[in-house]
């Protein structure tokens, strides 16, 4: 009896424990975590939809938004800020070649006795000394370049594709060391009448007498494309002209000869020069042709392209090397007067065709 009456008080306890556990919310491990796996499972998969519906909202939200953007730009008729480029701007040329060009100016690296600068002749002084006993010093002329340059270059708006070009080559002329002397002069050819600058920063003209230096030893180019207006009035050709009566006065054409006739050098006649002298004037040149004779008293240009193969005959036309002759143009007053009348009368299919 005493051992069913434990029993039965375990019995109780156990069941007053459990009635306990199940409303104080005290449970067993397994029971925990079956408890908290509904809040562990439903959190993440809506963290996950909203991420999904916030991302495919997205770019539709965006496209819905461009698209009214793009239907009020195009209602208002407002063009964008930014302009568009249809056309590649081209790239500036350099200059290359600089070894041939260096070959080519050793014909005329010359050099000559200079009539104003002396130096001491150390060998004279010690033979004088040596001879007859007195300190008498001995002078002799040192030696300078023979040629000097006048260089004049076109600023018409044309010219601007070779501007990094021509400054290369500026600078290349100055470390060669080839000329005694280098003057830079600044052609205006934007106007019919072409003005002369002798610094391109101030803009202060000057007279086109100023350039002419008297004397065979010096040369003259001009670096120009031959399009302006200053061309096509003919006053450019003038200066020219001027310049050619007191030094060997060139045009650098800045264009190949292919396209000679797409510039104003069409309307002189194209030649051939050769001379038996050094250094000659322009009216000094000899025209290697049949008419010779009776275009002797036109004005004669030498046209040089801008490459060193091209320059190379000119340098030896220069020095009176043998066989040696160099292309340009004949023109005469009348046509140099008329030009601006002849290029109206040209038609817009006789240019492309010339191209």
């Amino acid at each position: 009896m005493a051992e069913r009456s434990s029993l039965e008080g375990d019995v109780e306890n156990i069941a007053d424990l459990l009635w306990l556990s199940q409303y104080t919310g005290i449970s067993t491990p397994k029971e925990t975590q079956t408890a908290h796996k509904p809040k562990k499972e439903n959190r993440p998969p809506e963290s996950q939809d909203n991420s999904q519906q916030q991302k495919q909202s997205t770019p539709i939200a965006n496209k819905e938004a461009l698209e009214l953007h793009t239907k009020q730009h195009n209602c208002t008729g407002k063009s964008a800020k930014r302009p568009a480029i249809p056309i590649k701007s081209p790239q500036k040329l350099a200059l290359s070649h600089y070894r041939e060009w260096e070959r080519i100016f050793k014909f005329i690296n010359l050099e000559k006795e200079s009539l104003n600068q002396e130096e001491l002749d150390e060998e004279r002084t010690i033979e004088q000394i040596a001879t007859s006993g007195i300190y008498d010093l001995q002078f002799k002329s040192t030696k300078e370049k023979k040629f000097s340059l006048t260089l004049i270059i076109d600023t018409s708006e044309s010219m601007e594709l070779w501007e990094e070009l021509i400054v290369s080559f500026k600078n290349m002329l100055y470390t060669q060391g080839v000329f005694r002397q280098i003057t830079l002069y600044y052609l205006d050819t934007k106007e019919p009448q072409a003005k002369l600058y002798h610094d391109n920063k101030c803009k202060r003209p000057t007279k086109p007498k100023n350039v002419v230096i008297n004397g065979r030893e010096n040369l003259l180019w001009v670096l120009s494309d031959c399009i302006s207006a200053s061309w096509k009035s003919g006053n450019a050709f003038e200066l020219v002209e001027l310049w050619s009566r007191y030094s060997l006065s060139s045009i650098v054409q800045m264009f190949p000869k292919e396209m000679w006739m797409g510039t104003m050098l069409y309307q002189a006649k194209q030649s051939r020069f050769t001379t038996k002298t050094l250094n000659p004037l322009n009216q000094k040149l000899i025209i290697q042709s049949r008419r010779a004779k009776r275009e002797a008293k036109h004005l004669k240009i030498p046209v040089v392209t801008f490459n060193p193969y091209a320059l190379q005959s000119w340098a030896k036309v220069v020095t009176n090397y043998p066989n040696s002759s160099i292309s340009g143009v004949t023109l005469s007053t009348t046509s140099v007067d008329h030009q601006e009348k002849r290029q109206s009368e040209v038609t817009i299919d006789d240019r492309m065709n010339r191209f």
